[in-house]
């Protein structure tokens, strides 16, 4: 087992067997990991910079603060300085991500039976055991995904990376 993990390139290891499945990414996103992982050592995806696994802490302790902004802070004895920067989306959670990613989907004409699964819930009743994703269902919600980035950027005024 230690060796499968080993070789397992990918956002964490699954829980068992029927827990891995593979996850679909729209262009944009699949051209960032892309770009993360051929600098990347480690075995997971997303891990700390040392390689080890992100701790729920490092939301508050790392993550949050990117979100809220930061005080400049002097060098301090056992710190170094740092710099400060403007709140991004103060008070940002991980719940609020969660939700507005569910509301895009359907604001975005997703499936339910999709829009459940991507949330790693199965859809309800009879029609979550008869109904299940298919490749049209996946595209329909990448594109409508890679549309909503574009869109973004655009209100911005950036490029997309692959234009820079």
């Amino acid at each position: 087992m230690a060796d499968l993990r080993r070789s397992f390139r990918g956002l964490e290891p699954p829980k068992n067997e029927q827990s891995a499945r593979d996850i679909d990414v729209p262009p944009f996103l699949a051209e960032l990991l892309g770009k993360h992982l051929a600098s990347w050592p480690y075995d997971w995806v997303f891990c700390t910079q040392t390689g080890k696994w992100w701790w729920r802490s490092e939301w508050f302790r790392v993550i949050r603060p990117a979100a809220d902004g930061r005080e400049a802070r002097p060098r301090a004895r056992g710190t170094a300085v740092k710099e400060a920067w403007e709140p991004i989306t103060p008070g940002l959670t991980m719940r609020d991500l969660r939700h507005t990613h569910d509301t895009y989907q359907a604001e975005d004409d997703v499936n339910p039976v999709l829009a459940h699964e991507q949330s790693g819930h199965k859809y309800p009743g009879i029609k979550g055991t008869y109904q299940h994703p298919t490749p049209a269902m996946r595209k329909h919600r990448l594109k409508a995904l890679q549309r909503r980035y574009e869109r973004a950027l655009k209100n911005l005024g950036w490029k997309a990376i692959w234009e820079s």
